[in-house]
């Protein structure tokens, strides 16, 4: 049984009964359902009695909870970003059957890929007498949007921010969510909606949204497991368990935090073993070794080869692919890595989430013309303290974004989010005269490795 609430004019706030709610914006003109909770009764029905329009559905996002009525409506759009939700969600159905105890066979349709349409950020609707604009909120998932309703200063936000946010999707990216939280500080709303509250928050709030970030990592957490779906497990940061506004636990929810192996081998130790280790690579491999003339150059080389043997197994060109821009991964599916060597060292990281690493020698002047592939607000930074860490710091973050996103410097100039500002979750660290940094869209922690001359070949005989 569904009930509604008038939150402003034109805006009805729509209860399933089960914690979840939808949003009607009504214009003079057109009207916008922003989601359809679980669809278990005739939604369409319900907001007919709000609305003479026939609504335009915008899913906030691709889970369950928010597209199961899709199957009711004729225009559904959401974020191109979360269209291969539509396979997973469809997928667990039979899960969510058994622990809700509800019949959803219903909700095959309102997964189905020819029932919705891209919606991209920017778009800007007129209702009559109110503008919606979308924007991308990405975070809980890749593609949650929100809607700004510029003329009542409100946003309509879904699950994209929360008291208790949700980050342990495998869909989710807490780097994404950090970005999402400092971005709406600036957009010109005053209070905001969210799917699973029926009362509007002041955006003061997203202050605390933003302290729960800085938990992650570094405060005790509480292990969580999703009850509709008990395969989905995370951890529980709380901020506080009574917030004075809203009476509402502050917290959030994270997957476990990403362990990432760092190999590092010092080249200048296998100069003595140079003839040894060759043969140990593969063909181009040892090709491109034996045609390097710089000495430390070609020992960085070997090393790198002789890691991927060590901790990957690849003895063979064959089982590596590589993307349109050099970036490896194994043909037959594992972990993800990331080579670089630099200065002394070579180094691999693996992860079982994708990553980029870079490593550098730290040096106290650096080519002026290397300040033209920064942003302004990372020459700003740098320009502070003007010294050999702080540039090595977004250098190698700057490396490690590229290997991570498979692009290479081709594209150096396609990038707009600032390697300070939480796109990203960033890992740096010095180790023995070098900077080395490791990059991916999950919280990370780094586990360095040495690996010595005699473990680099010993596999080998």
């Amino acid at each position: 049984m569904y009930t509604a609430k008038q939150i402003m004019e034109g805006v009805f706030h729509i209860g399933d009964g089960r914690g979840n709610f939808c949003t009607v914006l009504v214009g003079k003109k057109e009207a916008i359902l922003y989601d359809t909770m679980m669809g278990t009764d005739d939604l369409k029905g319900f907001v007919a009695g709000l609305t003479s329009f026939e609504p335009t559905v915008i899913n906030s996002h691709c889970h369950f909870d928010h597209v199961g009525g899709n199957y009711q409506f004729e225009k559904v759009y959401m974020s191109k970003e979360d269209f291969p939700l539509l396979d997973v969600g469809r997928s667990h159905i039979p899960v969510l059957q058994e622990t809700l105890g509800l019949s959803l066979s219903y909700m095959e349709d309102s997964f189905r890929e020819n029932r919705v349409q891209a919606l991209s950020p920017g778009t800007v609707m007129d209702l009559g007498g109110m503008t919606v604009e979308v924007l991308a909120l990405p975070g809980h998932t890749r593609g949650c949007l929100g809607l700004l309703c510029r003329e009542h200063r409100l946003l309509l936000a879904g699950d994209a921010i929360s008291p208790q946010i949700c980050l342990f999707f495998p869909e989710s990216s807490l780097a994404d969510y950090a970005h999402t939280v400092d971005t709406l500080r600036d957009q010109p709303f005053d209070v905001f909606l969210l799917s699973h509250f029926d009362f509007l928050f002041e955006k003061s709030i997203l202050e605390k949204f933003a302290a729960c970030i800085d938990l992650v990592g570094k405060a005790k957490p509480r292990k969580y497991v999703f009850p509709s779906i008990p395969s989905l497990r995370g951890r529980l940061y709380v901020l506080d368990l009574m917030d004075a506004q809203t009476g509402e636990l502050v917290g959030i929810f994270t997957k476990e935090v990403q362990r990432v192996d760092i190999y590092l081998a010092d080249a200048e130790k296998l100069a003595s073993i140079e003839n040894r280790c060759l043969p140990l690579l593969t063909k181009s491999r040892r090709s491109a070794a034996e045609a390097c003339k710089d000495r430390i150059a070609r020992l960085r080389r070997i090393a790198a080869g002789l890691l991927l043997r060590r901790v990957l197994g690849v003895t063979s060109d064959d089982e590596l692919v590589q993307n349109e821009y050099g970036k490896p991964r194994l043909r037959a599916g594992g972990p993800h890595f990331s080579l670089s060597n630099a200065g002394c060292y070579a180094i691999l990281a693996v992860s079982d989430v994708p990553i980029g690493a870079d490593i550098e020698p730290i040096k106290e002047d650096w080519p002026d013309v290397l300040r033209r592939y920064f942003l302004p607000k990372e020459l700003e930074w740098l320009d502070e303290q003007p010294n050999g860490e702080r540039f090595y710091t977004l250098w190698t973050r700057l490396e490690s974004v590229l290997k991570a996103e498979g692009c290479g410097f081709e594209n150096w100039r396609q990038r707009k989010d600032s390697l300070l500002d939480g796109a990203w979750y960033t890992e740096n660290v010095a180790y023995d005269g070098h900077m080395l940094a490791c990059v991916s869209k999950e919280p990370i922690e780094l586990r360095l490795i040495p690996v010595s001359p005699e473990q680099l070949i010993e596999i080998g005989g």
